[in-house]
């Protein structure tokens, strides 16, 4: 039974929604490669960078790609390497 009520779950339910702090680096690095670098990971819904605020608010798929695991990414763009 539990597993039909988990099928019955829509994409959306199934994914997680988190807003990351980004250090002062955010500015430096085009919002078009930060965004194209995160969606390399694979599961990310949707993706918002805020260069203003510092911010990179996404959606993604916790069974395919962690928070930490985008800032670690996040992190390595900002120091160039």
């Amino acid at each position: 039974m539990a597993a039909q009520i988990h099928k019955k779950l829509t994409q959306k339910e199934r994914s997680k929604s988190e807003a990351l702090a980004v250090m002062s680096f955010l500015h430096a690095v085009p919002p078009g490669i930060l965004e194209r670098q995160l969606r390399k990971l694979g599961g990310i819904k949707e993706i918002m960078i805020n260069p203003i605020s510092r911010t990179v608010k996404m959606r993604y798929d916790p069974r395919v790609v962690s928070a930490e695991k985008v800032r670690a990414v996040l992190k390595k763009l900002g120091q160039g390497k």
